[in-house]
């Protein structure tokens, strides 16, 4: 193992202070832990020394606040970052494939991604199925200015054409593999995590923001946060259940020249992911001419099972307006502990869904009495 090459890397890429936390995962017991340290000269001696077979060693990105009693590794807890992040997969996984066929083809895209961004290349951790990349930063941001970066990170990556792993964007608790770790697999096929480019170039930290709020508009590409951190004071909150008059809804043109993120759905369909897809309809239902806003938003959308117009509708009239319709999570909780009116248990994919995803909270019925247990026989 590299001693100087694995310190140089954790020093470039985490931050000067706060809790650091290494998480592994034993891929034949499913045991998960987090293992906190007060130090990166801690965190590497525990890469070093106490690697062991079949279980997976991961680096959180940021570090947390310290917590004396029980440490938990979440989002909320989360204090400091020095590195923004991508998260590149390629080959396969559970038979299934991924984003890219080949590390040559990956490697392309990323190239693409460099060259259109004029972004500086990063640190490329290469975890033998895919690429950690690491754009470390002068010094530490603060969580909230992280998850903004990442946002726009994203989406210059989505622009233009680099597919990356979606769930390791914005997580606050995310971890990566480090370098001279072993990726085991249960499938037999383990590989080496190494560092392929060990040369850093620091981002001002200051700067990189504003640089990536240019980028987005240089692409015109929508992302939450980047409108939402110009835009929220603008708006003046509406006490709704006080209001006398009924508020008018805006027509389909009116959104379509307001909303960016609508109108870029409508204008790139096939870059459109079920989901998003799904949620546009959402706010298609509740304004004027709601249909002609989704035909526009579905003219050409194809690609999830082939929705026609007369199924498109369908799906938008699955929004509905009030609390939702819930499903139950557990067995307990569903009608007859499980079961329904026809005595069969509802299909996993169900449990625990909204059966009206238009609405985000629902009003909370009495408490259900805890089941009467039988007295113990006397002596």
């Amino acid at each position: 193992m590299n001693h100087h090459l694995l310190q140089g890397f954790l020093n470039a890429v985490l931050p000067t202070k706060g809790m650091y936390v290494i998480w592994t995962n034993n891929i034949h017991n499913k045991y998960k832990r987090n293992y906190p340290f007060h130090s990166i000269e801690h965190v590497t001696n525990y890469i070093e020394t106490k690697q062991e077979l079949y279980k997976n060693t991961y680096i959180a990105v940021g570090t947390f606040e310290d917590q004396p009693d029980t440490f938990r590794r979440t989002n909320e807890k989360a204090r400091y970052f020095k590195s923004l992040i991508l998260d590149i997969d390629y080959g396969t996984k559970g038979g299934k494939p991924r984003e890219y066929a080949t590390a040559q083809e990956a490697a392309r895209a990323l190239e693409t991604f460099l060259t259109a961004t004029q972004l500086p290349r990063p640190l490329i951790v290469h975890t033998g199925w895919g690429f950690h990349c690491w754009f470390p930063l002068s010094e530490n941001i603060s969580p909230t200015q992280w998850y903004e970066a990442q946002d726009m990170l994203g989406a210059l990556a989505f622009a233009t054409g680099l597919k990356v792993d979606r769930n390791a964007l914005n997580k606050r608790s995310q971890v990566l593999r480090p370098p001279e770790t072993i990726n085991f697999r249960s499938d037999g096929e383990d590989r080496k995590v190494q560092l392929w480019y060990p040369h850093p170039t620091f981002l001002d930290a200051t700067r990189i923001i504003p640089f990536l709020k240019d980028s987005c508009n240089r692409f015109n590409v929508p992302m939450q946060s980047h409108f939402l951190s110009e835009k929220t004071n603008n708006f003046t909150p509406i006490d709704i259940d006080a209001s006398e008059q009924p508020i008018a809804k805006a027509s389909a043109v009116t959104v379509l020249q307001n909303c960016k993120q609508l109108k870029w759905a409508t204008e790139h369909q096939d870059q459109v992911g079920y989901s998003l897809w799904f949620a546009f309809l959402g706010l298609c239902k509740f304004v004027d001419e709601s249909i002609e806003l989704a035909e526009r938003l579905s003219s050409q959308y194809t690609k999830h099972q082939g929705y026609n117009r007369e199924a498109m509708l369908a799906k938008m009239n699955d929004y509905k307006a009030g609390p939702p319709r819930w499903r139950a999570t557990r067995p307990h909780q569903a009608r007859g502990r499980g079961r329904s009116a026809s005595g069969r248990a509802p299909p996993a994919g169900d449990r625990g869904r909204l059966a009206s995803p238009g609405s985000t909270s629902r009003p909370r019925g009495p408490a259900r009495p805890p089941p009467r247990r039988a007295a113990p026989p006397r002596a």
